[in-house]
């Protein structure tokens, strides 16, 4: 591995990469998961805890020695993330330890204190994508989170709390003079979050826990003037904590939860993934309902594929004011213009232009949707829908009706109907029950025993499909392809 050249310090990108070969030395010595000990030794160097160890670059035996000098002079949650990275420290061979020193005593300590928050950020995006791309983790990009924050419109003295806080994304874009509280389950990603902070002269402004705020979700007289976060997605609580055996997800359980740790005109910002919009569920249906009817709901805001790294998943912000009396319209918008896609894999949004769109409330990609017109497309909340140009016709259910399934037995074989069997050609739309596949009954699937037309549910086309019954019944994916009955007279 080569050390610095003086030309590498004009570039915070050179230097982050450089640290982070510091990773290369680490491959035969530890996992992957492990890695973030290059961020943690860095912060140490930053902090002069390693110039012990500078003046001759004589090998330490172990990192025990490290580890003693730290156990004395690390005091609360400082020690605590060394309990995270001594297993670490302990693992790596005395010639790797020679390694690591040489590189991090190469990097230009005053090149370092100038642009240190920039230089952590720069190896923590590395690392980050570097799990995303071998593990399918999902972090915030930088934008996001910048964007979320400046739609917050927080004011100095300002009460934020912040579930499941990743990396501290929001605590570090929030200023010094917000009363920051974050919660972050895992120790690892809270021990990033925590170094993060300090690496930009905020960890004494704000509190930021190792816990899960599903078991130690503030009391009732503890209220915030916001609530901003960005959930793992489609995170299951069922039987998982005690706390939440009311509730299968986890957006769910924030949008109920949040009304009581909000004051009076507290505002929630709030990252959902897609299918959260439209999702037939009853428990997705009755909180859309519920933030809906009481006036809660102020935006919906969708973005497409391609944001979060390594992951083709499509999310939404939304934004909530828990004032009952004011809001009788939501603000729909779909952000598609406002992506800049720079190469394949470095996607850019569009921060100015999106948020002068939503002031302005201009532009083909966005509309205020009135409470009545949501209430009567069944409390859906795709923007894309709202979109859609008045045409003159009938209202689907004026003419036909859902058919009401009925529950398969499991040890019943079917043919199984999925929305790549139905039909996408006015020539042909009849279902052929012997090109199915037969197998027996699935958790998610029902049985379906009567004529009907079947239609695409998940799909920018309904691909309508006539169902013949004839004493052979088949299976559909509930919430995939649905089952209508005419009841119309002039069919």
């Amino acid at each position: 591995m080569e050390l610095f050249n003086p030309s590498e310090f004009a570039s915070v990108k050179n230097v982050s990469k450089h640290i982070w070969e510091v990773a290369d030395v680490l491959r035969k010595e530890t996992h992957i998961h492990d890695y973030n000990v290059v961020l943690y030794l860095l912060s140490l160097l930053e902090e002069g805890e390693l110039d012990v160890f500078g003046e001759t670059l004589v090998p330490m035996a172990t990192g025990q020695e490290l580890i003693d000098r730290l156990r004395i002079t690390k005091k609360g949650a400082n020690l605590e993330v060394l309990k995270e990275y001594e297993y670490v420290l302990q693992a790596i061979h005395p010639q790797a330890w020679s390694r690591l020193l040489q590189v991090f005593f190469s990097i230009d300590r005053k090149f370092l204190s100038e642009n240190y928050g920039e230089i952590y950020d720069e190896v923590l995006n590395i690392l980050s994508n570097e799990l995303a791309r071998k593990q399918g983790s999902v972090t915030l990009p930088a934008d996001l989170s910048r964007l979320m924050v400046k739609l917050s419109e927080v004011v100095p003295g300002s009460k934020v709390f912040n579930p499941f806080g990743g990396f501290a994304s929001f605590g570090k874009e929030l200023s010094k003079d917000v009363d920051y509280f974050g919660q972050e389950t895992s120790r690892s990603i809270w021990a990033l979050g925590y170094l993060r902070l300090k690496a930009y002269g905020k960890v004494d402004h704000v509190q930021f826990l190792n816990e899960n705020p599903l078991e130690n979700w503030p009391k009732h007289d503890q209220k915030f003037d916001l609530l901003i976060s960005s959930p793992p997605f489609n995170l299951n609580l069922g039987g998982m904590f005690d706390v939440t055996q009311n509730f299968r997800n986890i957006e769910n359980f924030i949008l109920s939860m949040g009304t009581d740790v909000l004051v009076k005109g507290g505002k929630m910002l709030l990252l959902v993934p897609q299918r959260f919009l439209f999702s037939v569920s009853k428990e997705d249906q009755y909180s859309r309902m519920r933030i809906v009817d009481k006036g809660y709901l102020r935006k919906v805001i969708s973005f497409p594929a391609g944001i979060l790294p390594n992951t083709a998943a499509k999310f939404s912000l939304l934004e909530l004011v828990y004032d009952e009396s004011k809001g009788r319209s939501v603000i729909m918008m779909d952000t598609d213009q406002y992506i800049k896609r720079e190469s394949r894999a470095k996607v850019r949004i569009d921060e100015m232009g999106l948020l002068e769109a939503l002031k302005n409330e201009s532009g083909s990609d966005i509309e205020r949707v009135d409470l009545a017109e949501i209430r009567s497309s069944d409390y859906a909340l795709e923007p894309g829908r709202y979109f859609i140009k008045q045409v003159e016709g009938e209202r689907l259910d004026d003419i036909c009706k859902f058919v009401k399934p009925v529950k398969a037995d499991p040890s019943e074989s079917l043919p199984y109907v999925t929305i790549a069997d139905l039909k996408d050609n006015p020539y042909d739309q009849i279902l052929r029950i012997d090109q199915l596949t037969v197998r027996e009954a699935q958790t998610g699937y029902e049985k379906i025993d009567q004529s009907c037309i079947l239609v695409a549910m998940r799909s920018s086309k309904l691909r309508p499909t006539y169902f013949e019954y004839k004493d052979q019944p088949i299976a559909v994916l509930r919430g995939s392809v649905a089952a209508l009955q005419i009841i119309d007279d002039r069919r």
